[in-house]
């Protein structure tokens, strides 16, 4: 297993019992107490209003269902009402209901007839339907029941009976009624698995929720909300500090380059490594009196077959770092700004970004600075905009992302125009040319797609259509052209058509929830790697785009009304 994690009141989960858990359309989880709802979009938790009295039929609620526009509706078989509440809403309201018309509730009643028990369960899975009775799962077929499955426990009690969107059926079976002694697994072919080990997290499950049982499983107990992940291909994680929470600061790597032979990254505390072809992470310049504090950037420059990289030498100043590819030969260069970005401007040359660190006023103390490492000097070519984070080139122009804003100089550094069209003053923090537009990720607005011939901001992502989060660190354009964003709450994948296709989140086995600015390379292979506060991910695009399509939130363009 890769991570199980407990949400619990300090959490801000209302109340430590949970009965029910169900999915809307959205993909948000609603999470169902004896006295309140809450939705639960894998970060945050957020109330749902419910109408006057809705305690009573929560405490006896019965089940969850889907309603025919995607909404859910909790009833109880004691009341004629049920709760209703519309797909992604915030609130919620009373509807005529009877349950004795409920599809699942008339099924469960027929197994408990058939099987003369009072604790029997059935579900349709296809055109089949499968009851469990007394730990043991059974077909019926015409009022004809047929035991299946390589595997039986005879005498346990059926506490919850589900399906993940694979088609596995997870059966929760126990004894008492507080307790649960097994939970099993009825594959498509039949085949019964045992799940039990989940139970050794806590026994005491009410409900559970499963999009892909091999993956993650979230349970609703007595004692708080469980989510628990197990690992999957296509993730590895390097050069992670051991017990660091996914909101806790561990090995911070700033800065990777994986374009060149080899990949190295910083810790923005002490060193520079490289990860050899046996995966192990290396220390390089052991002996040199070098920390690489405060490293931001690492590129690999094919012309000249070296690596470089920034890292902090006083406060108004940064080091580049210059080094051949056998790591035997490393030049120091003293820049006379502080360089947050750069990317090569000639064979020799390098356009450093960055600010004057003797000023204060942050709207004006941006710089640009084209350096010679040939004669370790450079000229500045732009004073006076808002500090610059990161730069990006398309064709003849140079797009910087600042503090206040986004702006575009040619390539004479004559002509400043700063993009005014949906972003105005916005922390821009990276910026990235993709399929012929540019890409831009921002502190706390999320991310801009802009028309690089009209500079107008073209489309817009943020939490309300589904980003993960309002923090876009670092954007990278795999292989086969999907947009990959680094947020502060995990991956988030867009197709060429700008359709969210994926979230890559902290459960999933990345190092860490949070993602560092600009810290995104891809290698040769077309793997991507992502510097994170704990450590460096390396993701296979192809093996985790082949995941189930379960795991978020997958809304093109779509609105909300509350």
């Amino acid at each position: 297993m890769t991570q199980i994690k407990l949400k619990d009141l300090e959490d801000g989960l209302n109340e430590r019992i949970v009965n029910k858990i169900k999915r809307d359309t959205f993909g948000y989880f609603y999470l169902f107490s004896n006295n309140s709802i809450q939705r639960y979009d894998g970060t945050d938790f957020e109330n749902v209003q419910v109408p006057v009295g809705a305690g009573k039929l929560l405490s006896s609620i019965s089940g969850v269902t889907s309603d025919n526009k995607g909404g859910l509706l909790a009833y109880s078989e004691s009341y004629t009402q049920a709760i209703h509440i519309k797909p992604a809403a915030l609130s919620s309201h009373y509807i005529s209901y009877d349950a004795n018309k409920n599809k699942q509730y008339i099924l469960n009643k027929r197994a408990q007839l058939l099987l003369k028990d009072k604790y029997a369960k059935g579900i349709v899975r296809d055109n089949d339907t499968i009851i469990v009775s007394s730990g043991v799962f059974w077909k019926l077929s015409n009022d004809q029941i047929t035991m299946i499955g390589n595997n039986s426990y005879e005498g346990l009690n059926c506490k919850v009976l589900t399906q993940d969107n694979k088609g596995n059926i997870i059966a929760v079976l126990g004894y008492l009624e507080n307790e649960n002694n097994s939970i099993k697994v009825l594959r498509l072919n039949n085949e019964v698995q045992n799940f039990d080990n989940i139970l050794n997290f806590n026994d005491k499950v009410i409900d559970i929720y499963c999009d892909d049982i091999d993956h993650r499983c979230m349970m609703a107990t007595f004692n708080g909300l469980y989510i628990i992940s197990f690992k999957r291909k296509g993730i590895e994680v390097f050069y992670t500090s051991d017990n660091v929470s996914s909101s806790g600061f561990g090995n911070l790597v700033m800065g990777v380059s994986a374009t060149g032979p080899e990949v190295i990254f910083g810790d923005e505390g002490y060193g520079l490594r490289k990860i050899n072809k046996d995966g192990i992470v290396e220390l390089l310049f052991p002996e040199e009196s070098v920390d690489f504090f405060d490293n931001k950037r690492m590129h690999y420059d094919s012309i000249n077959n070296v690596y470089c990289t920034t890292a902090k030498y006083t406060d108004e100043e940064t080091v580049l770092y210059i080094m051949d590819t056998t790591f035997t030969n490393l030049q120091k260069q003293v820049t006379p700004f502080f360089v947050s970005n750069f990317r090569y401007f000639s064979k020799d040359e390098l356009l450093l970004v960055g600010e004057d660190k003797n000023l204060d006023d942050k709207k004006v103390n941006g710089r640009v600075m084209i350096w010679n490492t040939k004669l370790s000097s450079g000229r500045f070519v732009i004073h006076s905009i808002p500090s610059i984070v990161s730069v990006e080139k398309y064709e003849n122009e140079y797009w910087l992302a600042t503090r206040a804003g986004l702006f575009v100089v040619d390539d004479n550094f004559k002509t400043i125009l700063k993009v005014e069209s949906g972003i105005g003053n916005a922390n821009i923090l990276c910026v990235k040319e993709v399929n012929n537009k540019i890409y831009v990720g921002s502190y706390g607005d999320g991310l801009y797609v802009v028309d690089p011939l009209s500079k107008n901001n073209v489309r817009h992502y943020n939490k309300n259509n589904f980003l993960s989060d309002n923090v876009v660190a670092a954007i990278e354009k795999d292989n086969a052209g999907n947009i990959w964003l680094s947020t502060f709450n995990g991956i988030n994948v867009l197709n060429e058509e700008g359709n969210i296709i994926s979230k890559i989140m902290y459960p999933d086995g990345i190092s860490h929830r949070e993602m560092n600015t600009n810290a995104i390379s891809k290698d040769r292979e077309g793997s991507l790697y992502f510097g994170t506060l704990n450590g460096l991910t390396k993701i296979d695009p192809d093996e985790v785009l082949s995941w189930t399509d379960s795991e978020g939130l997958f809304i093109n363009h779509a609105k909300i009304k509350q």
